[in-house]
């Protein structure tokens, strides 16, 4: 008996013990929310989250560059065309093909900075890295500017830049049009993010005309500029500016119907003056997003399953119980409206089997980070959305110690690309010194070389200044391409003779076949050995003479 009063008394005291700790945790953790909290202005918060995300981009861009480590992204594609701006200036071809036609790539940015190289100012890649750090800023300058004047609440710059970078799935997607953290080290080289950041900038002008701002005709200029810039520099991510900047035209609530005219005028003349641009007319570029299938490699059915969309939108999610609340506020319309028409347009894409259809993805979670942004504004307003508002106080603050836990994590992820490149990413490539190895083979090759390779071979020659006879990306300018596409589909399918081959490379004037070893299925790799002597001037790449090769009768 006595034993057994001893050990409950000491059972008491340690759980006397633990509650004391627990209680003196709890009461640090409020001492250091106190702290934060006197010294966490909103501009302050939104300095440190600006600056901590501008660093990560800085070192990624100029230190660790990471898409230069990848043969098959799209890094390369853009250095051939600031080294064609580089060498001749305003009298440009394609670089690609060598043929007598423009590329959609030859737009106000690609020529600012391929300009800079020709100047001798910086070389193609500072030049490429000096361009994706802009984009940075431009994207960090276009939140503030928005989310000011858009929410109408000092905390909103702050809260907005981390709910876009972080509100993601625990792995976000590294893709081109994807802005999750992670994902803009490795794609803010690219004109899609370039006009995704324009984005904030043109509907933050847009707002302030409604609003009647005292910097009116400031706003008009940029509103202008900024639509017909994005226009010819990437049309997609254009439409989706222009749908936002019109719905916010058309849907914000006490605005004068003089005021909603000047906006849609001063879009409109943003886009009718794209028709002047000399190297192409960007209009007539829009047929080329409704391409069906993989022919114009930009169509993946994983981006239509139901689990992989789930996990990809992640925390953006929670903002689906706020949108009955949501709806009698009559400035959240766009984003509202915004969700119900590109989800749809996004089922019938993916039914439709539309080639960029799967980019709108992007797109839907920017409306959930929207309206998300909003909601918690208004819990930390003390007045949640209708159904968010049976949440006690306790729940409240359990979600926002999870909700900073999860931005540690995505922090955390990000930093992992600049350790690790490409670790935990969809891409099944080893990474590799991209540029160290494809010099060494372009040394290989005797001058005036083209190339027919497949996938990443023929990537990456034009960046160093190697024709292609088929490039593994959409060329809708060039009057050959469909024609070079399907030969180079045929020249690499399994079963095809190789007199056809032949044939295939002769027509397109190739002098060399190329591939990596690691990319091409092994059985037409052991078919191409009969094509001709295989060389490697370094692994993975294989390369056949064309020339050389004996004839073989069909």
């Amino acid at each position: 008996m006595t034993r057994f009063t001893i050990g409950a008394a000491a059972r008491v005291a340690g759980d006397a013990d633990k509650r004391r700790s627990a209680h003196a945790l709890i009461d640090r953790v409020r001492r250091l929310g106190t702290v934060v909290g006197k010294y966490a202005t909103p501009n302050r918060t939104f300095v440190v989250c600006a600056v901590v995300y501008l660093l990560f981009c800085a070192l990624s861009f100029f230190v660790v560059r990471p898409s230069t480590l990848l043969y098959f992204t799209d890094y390369w594609e853009h250095r051939a065309i600031l080294n064609e701006v580089a060498r001749h200036g305003l009298r440009l071809t394609d670089p690609i093909y060598g043929e007598a036609a423009s590329s959609r790539q030859y737009t106000p940015w690609s020529l600012a900075l391929g300009y800079l190289v020709r100047f001798g100012l910086l070389d193609t890649d500072a030049a490429m890295a000096w361009g994706a750090m802009i984009v940075s800023i431009v994207f960090v300058a276009g939140v503030h500017r928005f989310a000011r004047v858009y929410y109408a609440d000092r905390w909103a710059p702050a809260l907005m830049l981390v709910v876009l970078n972080c509100a993601w799935g625990s792995w976000p997607l590294i893709w081109t049009g994807f802005y999750a953290f992670r994902s803009q080290l490795h794609g803010n080289y690219y004109p899609a993010a370039l006009v995704f950041a324009f984005t904030f900038v043109a509907w933050a002008s847009a707002l302030r005309l409604l609003r009647h701002h005292k910097t009116a005709v400031l706003d008009a200029v940029v509103l202008w500029g900024v639509v017909a810039c994005s226009v010819i520099t990437h049309p997609l991510n254009a439409a989706f500016l222009i749908a936002g900047a019109v719905g916010f035209a058309v849907l914000e609530p006490a605005i004068a119907l003089s005021r909603r005219a000047c906006v849609l005028l001063v879009i409109a003349a943003g886009i009718a003056v794209t028709t002047l641009w000399p190297y192409f007319n960007p209009l007539t570029l829009a047929g080329a997003g409704f391409a069906h299938g993989q022919a114009t490699f930009n169509n993946f059915r994983f981006f239509y399953e139901p689990l992989f969309v789930i996990a990809l939108i992640g925390p953006a999610l929670f903002a689906l119980p706020g949108l009955p609340g949501l709806y009698r506020d009559r400035h959240t319309r766009m984003p509202l409206l915004g969700l119900v028409s590109t989800f749809a347009a996004y089922v019938v894409g993916g039914i439709a089997d539309i080639s960029v259809s799967h980019r709108l993805l992007a797109y839907i979670v920017l409306m959930l980070h929207l309206l998300l942004v909003r909601i918690i504004l208004d819990v930390l307003d003390g007045r949640p959305p209708r159904l968010l508002d049976r949440f006690t106080a306790r729940s409240w603050r359990g979600l926002a110690i999870a909700g900073a836990l999860f931005v540690l994590w995505q922090t955390a992820v990000a930093l992992q690309q600049l350790t690790n490149p490409w670790a935990n990413t969809h891409y099944p490539y080893p990474i590799h010194p991209v540029e160290a190895e494809t010099s060494r083979v372009v040394a290989s090759l005797p001058p005036g070389a083209r190339i027919l390779g497949w996938d990443s071979a023929a990537l990456v020659m034009p960046s160093h200044g190697v024709l292609v006879a088929s490039f593994p990306r959409p060329m809708p300018l060039s009057p050959t391409d469909a024609a070079r596409q399907a030969d180079y589909r045929r020249f690499f399918t399994s079963g095809v003779a190789n007199c056809e081959r032949r044939a295939i490379a002769r027509r397109w004037g190739a002098t060399h076949i190329a591939y990596l070893d690691n990319e091409l299925d092994e059985r037409v790799q052991r078919e191409l050995a009969g094509f001709g002597p295989i060389t490697s001037p370094i692994a993975p790449w294989a390369l056949i003479s064309v020339s050389e090769g004996r004839a073989i009768p069909c």
